[in-house]
């Protein structure tokens, strides 16, 4: 049987490999979808250790972590969506709360100038640009 010690050794051993992934990928964008599967398991990971333990351990949520997630929203809608659709996407998939803000942020910042990733709309629906 593990020892409740172990167990945080070994969240804490596959915590820092899963930040030492997403540190070398965030920089490039090819790969930029991929860390958003890391950062669900890390996310998955912090869940399931407080269910067994019932020790609450939040994860931070990271400007980069929403980013990739919500290319990744955009990428797989069908169409335009507005800010709280993306944000009620982003939280579905995340499976914990998203702060508004960081996501219309990231909308925002990320739809203006050459190197955009977003297109928006008239109507306030964002789109992923093609690349």
């Amino acid at each position: 049987m593990t020892s409740f010690t172990e167990v945080i050794k070994l969240l804490i051993t596959i915590t820092i490999i899963i930040m030492v992934e997403l540190n070398g990928t965030l920089s490039n964008r090819e790969v930029l979808l991929e860390t958003s599967d890391l950062a669900q398991l890390k996310v998955r990971l912090f869940q399931e250790f407080q269910e067994h333990t019932g020790v609450p351990v939040p994860p931070k949520q990271r400007a980069g972590l929403i980013k990739q997630t919500v290319i990744r929203v955009l990428q797989e809608a069908a169409g335009p969506l507005r800010g709280t659709e993306i944000r009620l996407a982003c939280e579905e998939r995340l499976g914990m709360p998203v702060n508004r803000s960081t996501v219309s942020d990231c909308l925002i910042k990320h739809s203006n100038g050459r190197l955009r990733l977003f297109d928006r709309d008239a109507r306030g629906g964002y789109t992923r640009r093609n690349v």
